[in-house]
């Protein structure tokens, strides 16, 4: 009688410890689920604050070579602030840097190569397109082009 008791409050033991493990476990899953739930509703509404701030963006042509040739036209009209807009606005600080510290003789020779601009090339979506500017029928630069949600379109890179 007291080995079956034994085996018996045994086995209640093992049960109940195994109960408040999977209770645990069960707990803890919930908590990370909620915390990742948490976390992808913060990246979210980021990401949606992110894309109204790109669709109130408006300066930029309507095609990558409006957008290159008014870049070009407020470069040689010295207006480095204006052209600096023209690129993604991540990178329109370092842009406007750039333009302010490179010697005249740079902006010119750039100017005249990007002007050259002449094979268009789409991306790989319509989101994204390529120039190319050659010099002497050689490949010499590239620039590549980003579609706002605004419509218009920004330098990516030159």
């Amino acid at each position: 009688m007291r080995m079956r008791r034994k085996i018996i409050y045994g086995v209640g033991i093992f049960f109940a410890i195994w109960a408040v493990l999977i209770g645990v476990i069960s707990f803890l899953e919930w908590r990370d689920n909620t915390k990742f739930e948490r976390n992808m509703t913060k990246i979210d509404k980021m990401v949606e604050d992110r894309e109204k701030e790109l669709a109130k963006d408006t300066i930029g042509g309507n095609t990558p070579q409006e957008t290159l040739e008014m870049f070009i036209a407020a470069v040689e009209a010295g207006d480095y602030e204006l052209a600096s807009k023209y690129f993604v606005a991540e990178k329109q600080g370092e842009e406007l840097r750039i333009l302010n510290n490179a010697p005249q003789e740079n902006i010119y020779n750039l100017m005249n190569i990007l002007k050259t601009a002449s094979e268009w090339r789409s991306g790989a979506g319509s989101d994204s397109f390529i120039m190319e500017a050659k010099l002497n029928s050689k490949p010499s630069m590239f620039v590549s082009f980003i579609k706002y949600p605004s419509d218009n379109w920004k330098i990516n890179e030159i």
